[in-house]
């Protein structure tokens, strides 16, 4: 069920995890970012693995996993070690003791993929047969984010870290291709500007047909200013260009934009602020 290589994939060796009376499918396999020697390996009958010596050894731990059946995934969380999630053909278990016992989450169904935010573990993000969900409370709740899809049947869920435009997710879906999302944009975290450094404020808010924005740096910056929709999809970039010290404005001219909410966000050398701006008529 489980090969390993210890020469970058030139040879492989299959494990002590082998095909037995469970004649066991592996479906999923995980290693923890914080201890290489946690492994992780889920497959068909419910059957969830253990391997704390980088897999000389397993041990069972499905203790809960009730109907289980397909393991699709495995997202350990990237600080606690106690807590892994699961995708199951039954919905996202939970374990919060290392695997000793499992426990359904509120989302049931099909899920194909699941992942932990690096930065964020109360954050979880779900693909599954009806859409893509997110979880800000460790998998106490749901919300469904379709919005942008073209098929809601997600397969799979990959994050990409992109520096100074922060994180994004993508989806590939069944019958749509991939999509991809914009994570952090209304994010408390975002907003974590010091004052010494720069100021960002919106002028007149709610706007109507011009908003302005005006930012004050206190040493020369490379300055991005963008809009975003609140899906993450960028709407129109303001600044890209690097600015001196001082007091600055930029405009959008937003006579045409559908009313709404929009999050804005600049993005200096030393840091980066998001604000929402609300569009009337």
């Amino acid at each position: 069920m489980v090969s390993k290589s210890t020469d970058a994939g030139l040879t492989w060796h299959r494990d002590t995890l082998l095909t037995s009376a469970d004649y066991m499918y592996g479906y999923s396999l995980a290693i923890h970012p914080a201890n290489q020697n946690l492994v992780y390996a889920g497959g068909y009958n419910s059957l969830f693995y253990k391997s704390t010596d980088a897999g000389s050894t397993w041990a069972l731990l499905n203790s809960g996993l009730t109907n289980a059946y397909y393991l699709y995934d495995i997202a350990p969380n990237p600080i606690n070690t106690n807590i892994i999630y699961l995708a199951s053909s039954n919905g996202v278990f939970k374990t919060t003791n290392a695997g000793t016992t499992w426990a359904v989450t509120s989302l049931t169904g099909t899920v194909n993929d699941i992942l932990v935010h690096p930065t964020g573990p109360d954050t979880v993000y779900a693909g599954t047969n009806a859409g893509f969900y997110k979880s800000t409370n460790a998998g106490g709740s749901w919300t469904t984010i379709n919005g942008g899809l073209l098929d809601t049947y997600v397969t799979t869920i990959a994050f990409k870290q992109a520096g100074r435009d922060s994180s994004f997710i993508f989806a590939g879906t069944k019958g749509g291709g991939m999509h991809r999302m914009f994570l952090n944009i209304i994010s408390v975290a975002e907003d974590r500007c010091s004052e010494a450094d720069v100021r960002f404020a919106i002028e007149s808010n709610p706007a109507r047909d011009r908003a302005r924005f005006q930012y004050t740096l206190t040493q020369s910056s490379k300055v991005e200013v963008k809009v975003y929709d609140p899906q993450g999809c960028l709407v129109k970039t303001l600044v890209d260009d690097r600015k001196n010290a001082g007091v600055h404005y930029t405009d959008w001219n937003c006579r045409d934009q559908a009313v709404g909410v929009y999050f804005v966000k600049m993005v200096t050398d030393q840091t980066h602020e998001v604000r929402k701006l609300i569009l009337v008529r």
